[in-house]
């Protein structure tokens, strides 16, 4: 019969012949081409055993596309029949090799410690840390290696990196694995393998390498080979027994644990060696005379700006200093899970020791809240005074691995922010800025602000981006990101250009469509400068796919600015900011986490360096806590509180009385009825005072809305909602099928995001016609009204006179104020929180801030019938935050580390910023009167006139699969514009399922809304289980 191991069966393809893929055009692209550039861009065949090791993973990650049955495959790619996987050919090889030289070695010290002190290079392959070529795939001279640290130990060869590479050659094209006991080609390898394959050539093509790290010791024939990883099956499984056994140890205390360890970087190093060697790419980085020329720019935007404030110009209080930052909480845009983002975003209060009461006469405030007559802040020079000191203080200690700056909300901490990190690229050596926010719609406005003061383009990543095709280095170009649901794009700024590079494509591979590499370039956050949400963020740190691991090597050398991290679940937070500092160790990343609410910063080893300097605005808003216990106040039997009758009318006389007024609601189903209700109650006044006749707005004195009567204003407290009718008998009604009052407006997350945001330009429109065009106020006369969930609260820059806000937790309500009297142009704003009660004298407040702690130090805090400046309660959030983390258990992030240190990548894998909640369905909604207009020429590319046929191309059979990656991308990024994602209930009753499709399409189009989304379904569905028909949807919302 002969060796199982030297030949037989079909027999095998010579290397020199076998090829990478299909060829096109006549060319061909050799296999061993491939591997050898993949190998250049991983390692380094003189560097650290580390680098050793991952240029010979470069070499062997490809190998089983040696296979016989793989290259008949590729080179008649209408073949039929299976070919199974190939990555685990490579891992087995590998594996072979590498427990051979640590059997005769001896297996050194069974941890990371291959760098000796030298972070960034793990990260980056040899040749491209010193500097980024122009373009090319020309071969680059290796730097040179680094002299040992004292103190540390020499490189060696370890158990540790051998199961880490090998398990990353297995999964390069798939999901990343736990270290096992049985190895990752377990039931997968048989000697016939081999038997197919040129094992003698791939011999030839790594004993060429005369790796260091072998000492010469080499398989003698394809037998040799055969068995040396027949041998390393059992190896494998000893290594990781070994490994294991250190678990115990590091759950004990995060500071033991190697940061290294906790780092996927030479899973990212092998993953873009990979990828950007088929594209042709090359990193890109921020060069320092792009940032000296980024700094003169930014300088001279904002000292030449002059905003106006149409609406309220007799103020003459002109913010002068840019945009305002952008806010955060609440829900979003990314993920559209609104609901359990609301609980997410104050998952975190504590509570505060003030007594309240004593800050209103400290800020010169009355208790209306009047500043007539005072002389205008400049709020202007205090941002700039802000950025200046911020900038002062880096400069003093530049070389700090986490940085905090707390600034209220409207001070302009993302621009200062924004100047710090140019610093830090101009004189520290950062080579990219990573802008990173909790959700689409902040992303969004940092990238505008940046852009718009710099000149740089911004890279944006978020799960509705899609870039525009070939974005390849041109003089001056940038390239193009699809803004999805949010803002359209800004037209390109001159100024210093920072454009992704792409280079030539490699001589051994195809060249990708544009479009692909165009996502490639965006997945991988190749661009000086980068803004991405929090789920990417945390993708990068925590992966789950091999995809995933793309980003990691941008964090090098990055200076990363985490804004509004407040809302992220602590557990979350924990363990995030133990893996940043693990990247500030290694990677030589340097971060910023800004916020006007900062959490507990939990790792010992590294304490950040505060940036905070103190603020000298004046309070923008006073905070008041609605006092329900007097028998005035008492709107049900059940528990003192306001119903949805009692708060829109206190909405609708502010309104007319001319004040801009805002409510923010816990749940979708409560800001449903409370539209509802003012929608009502406008319809009743309108039939007390005539159809045609419009409202008296309120006049504008001074500068500043009128101080409403005691009928508007704290008075009317006093009082219950009543009903005005119409007539001696019966009230006025209003049907939801009728438009409504035009200075009405909902938004919430059972709406597509092109939905909300056609909501929130229409508002933004009213707020301030300077900021959306020439819609100005709303026609009706009355001040516009706006009825929100959180989505209000999320980074959407807004400005209020008077917000009222349903008792939810301290943080949310520290964000919701930001939007009262944001810019500080006007006098003191009101933000009164006040109980809701539903119509069964339920409380919906514990559905969505589920944590107990949280809640109860708020209430210690939020006392009935106080008032607090917005400097009050500024200060007492730190105090909030001390004693929540004090009594919060369970949020310790030793145990899943040291799980992750020692093999067991699944135990932080997935990790996300949010509680994810029950499962949704998402569910298309082909309604075009809701189409937006920069998606009509996004429509035409695809031959679609209409939604509807969008989806039918979604459902036409092999027609998506008949698409590149890029345009799949396209496609369904386009398609998701338009997608809710609801409960299943909700699903089931609504919309209509296809086979192999996942996304739903809505079947009765006036089941969706066209003003209130699918917010009238969840309002019924409460309203149902009262009655005990459906009770299982009151636990989902």
């Amino acid at each position: 019969m002969g060796d199982p191991w030297t030949g037989g069966g079909r027999g095998w393809i010579p290397l020199e012949q076998c090829v990478a893929r299909p060829p096109e055009g006549g060319r061909r692209y050799p296999l061993i081409d491939h591997l050898l550039e993949v190998a250049r861009r991983a390692g380094d065949p003189r560097g650290t055993p580390e680098e050793q090791l991952l240029y010979l993973a470069g070499l062997l990650h490809d190998a089983g596309k040696a296979r016989r049955t793989w290259q008949e495959r590729l080179l008649a790619p209408g073949r039929q029949g299976p070919v199974g996987p190939h990555a685990f050919v490579g891992a087995a090889l590998f594996a072979g090799l590498a427990f051979q030289w640590l059997r005769r070695r001896g297996p050194g010290r069974p941890s990371l410690r291959s760098l000796a002190g030298r972070p960034f290079p793990s990260l980056l392959p040899a040749g491209l840390r010193a500097g980024v070529p122009a373009s090319g795939p020309e071969p680059i001279s290796p730097a040179p290696p680094a002299s040992p640290v004292p103190g540390r130990p020499e490189p060696v060869l370890s158990e540790r990196q051998v199961l880490v590479v090998s398990r990353d050659i297995a999964d390069h094209h798939g999901t990343l694995g736990d270290l096992e006991t049985e190895p990752p080609w377990f039931g997968y390898w048989t000697p016939a393998i081999l038997a197919e394959m040129d094992v003698n050539g791939l011999l030839r093509l790594v004993r060429s390498t005369d790796l260091a790290v072998a000492g010469g010791l080499w398989p003698a024939d394809a037998a040799d080979w055969g068995r040396w990883v027949d041998a390393a099956r059992s190896a494998w499984g000893r290594a990781v027994v070994r490994l294991q056994g250190r678990l115990e140890a590091g759950q004990a205390d995060p500071a033991r644990i190697d940061a290294g360890e906790l780092l996927r970087s030479t899973t990212a190093r092998l993953i873009q060696a990979d990828r950007f060697a088929v594209a042709g790419l090359q990193p890109e980085a921020l060069t320092p005379a792009q940032a000296e020329a980024a700094i003169g720019r930014m300088e001279r935007s904002l000292g030449a700006q002059v905003p106006v404030d149409e609406h309220r110009a007799e103020d003459g209080g002109g913010i002068g200093a840019g945009p305002a930052d952008c806010g955060s909480g609440g829900a979003n845009g990314e993920a559209m899970r609104e609901g359990r983002a609301d609980s997410r975003t104050g998952s975190q209060a504590v509570t505060a020791t003030q007594p309240p009461g004593t800050g209103v006469a400290e800020a010169g405030v009355s208790s209306a809240g009047s500043h007539a007559g005072r002389h205008p802040f400049d709020v202007s020079g205090e941002r700039q005074r802000l950025q200046a000191e911020v900038l002062r203080r880096y400069r003093s200690v530049p070389d700090a691995p986490v940085y905090t700056l707390v600034l209220p909300t409207g001070s302009g901490k993302t621009l200062t922010a924004m100047r710090v990190a140019l610093e830090a690229c101009l004189r520290n050596g950062r080579q990219r800025i990573v802008y990173v926010g909790p959700y689409l719609t902040v992303v969004e406005q940092a990238a505008a602000q940046f852009e718009q003061h710099t000149g740089l383009a911004v890279l944006q990543h978020h799960h509705l981006a899609t870039p525009e095709a070939a974005p390849r280095r041109t003089a001056g170009g940038r390239p193009g990101v699809h803004q999805g649901a949010g803002e359209s794009d800004r037209e390109a700024a001159t100024g210093p250009s920072a454009t992704p590079a792409t280079g030539a494509p490699s001589p051994a591979d195809p060249l990708p469509s544009e479009e692909d590499r165009a996502f490639l370039v965006m997945e991988s956050w190749q661009a000086p400068v980068v803004a991405v949400t929090f789920n990417q963020f945390f993708r990068a740190l925590f992966p789950v796919r091999a995809q995933h691991a793309l980003r990691i090597p941008a964090l090098g050398r990055a200076f990363v600015i985490l804004d509004e991290p407040q809302i992220i679940d602590p557990t979350s937070w924990a363990l995030l900011t133990e893996m940043m500092v693990a990247a500030c160790q290694w990677w030589d990343m340097q971060v910023l986490v800004m916020t006007a609410t900062m959490p507990p910063w939990p790792p010992r080893r590294v304490r950040p360096h505060n940036l905070s300097v103190p603020v000298r605005l004046p309070s923008r808003y006073v905070l008041e806590v609605v006092d329900h216990r007097t028998a005035g106040e008492r709107d049900g039997p059940e528990r003192p509180g306001w119903d949805a009758e009692a708060l829109a009318a206190r909405l609708v006389d502010d309104a007319l009385a001319g004040y801009r007024v805002a409510a923010i609601l816990n749940t979708i189903a409560d800001a449903q009825v409370v539209y509802d209700a003012v929608q009502q109650r406008l319809a009743t006044l309108r039939g007390l005072s005539g159809a045609d006749r419009e409202f008296e707005p309120g006049v504008v004195r001074d500068g500043n809305p009128p101080e409403a009567s005691d009928e508007a204003g704290r008075g009317r407290w006093d009082r219950a909602g009543r009903t005005v009718r119409a007539g001696p008998s019966e009230p006025a009604r209003w049907d939801r099928g009728e438009a409504g009052s035009d200075s009405v407006l909902l938004v919430h997350g059972l709406m597509t995001p092109a939905h909300k945001a056609i909501q929130i330009r229409k508002l933004r429109q009213w707020l301030d016609p300077a900021l959306g065009g020439s819609t100005g106020r709303p026609a009706a006369g009355a001040a516009p009204i706006a009825v929100a969930t959180q989505a209000l609260e999320a980074g959407v820059d807004l400005d209020f006179d008077r917000l009222y806000r349903a008792r939810p937790v301290l943080p949310s309500v520290v964000q919701a104020a930001g939007r009262a009297n944001r810019h500080g142009r006007r006098s003191a704003a009101r933000v009164i929180v006040f109980d809701y009660v539903r119509p069964d004298g339920k409380d919906s407040r514990p559905w969505i801030y589920r944590d107990a702690i949280a809640r109860d130090e708020t209430d210690r805090f939020l006392t009935p019938g106080g008032t607090w400046t917005e400097r009050e309660l500024d200060r007492a959030v730190e105090d909030f935050y001390r004693r929540w983390w004090e009594r919060k258990p369970g949020h310790d992030a030793a145990g899943p580390l040291a799980a992750a240190a020692a093999g067991a990548w699944s135990a932080v894998a997935g990790l996300m910023p949010f509680d994810e909640g029950p499962p949704r369905i998402p569910v298309f909604v082909p309604i075009d009167e809701l189409l937006l207009e920069e998606d009509r020429a996004a429509l035409a590319v695809w031959q679609a006139a209409t939604l509807e046929d969008l989806y039918r191309l979604y459902l036409r059979p092999g027609w998506l699969a008949g698409r590149s990656q890029g345009e799949r991308r396209r496609f369904l990024g386009l398609l998701e514009r338009y997608v809710v994602p609801v409960p299943f209930e909700l699903a089931r009753q609504v919309a209509e399922s296809h086979p192999g499709r996942r996304i739903l399409r809505l079947v009765d189009l006036d089941a969706y809304d066209r003003t209130c989304g699918f917010g009238p379904w969840r309002q019924a569905a409460t309203t149902r289980a009262g009655d005990g028909e459906v009770t299982a949807l009151v636990d989902i919302w």
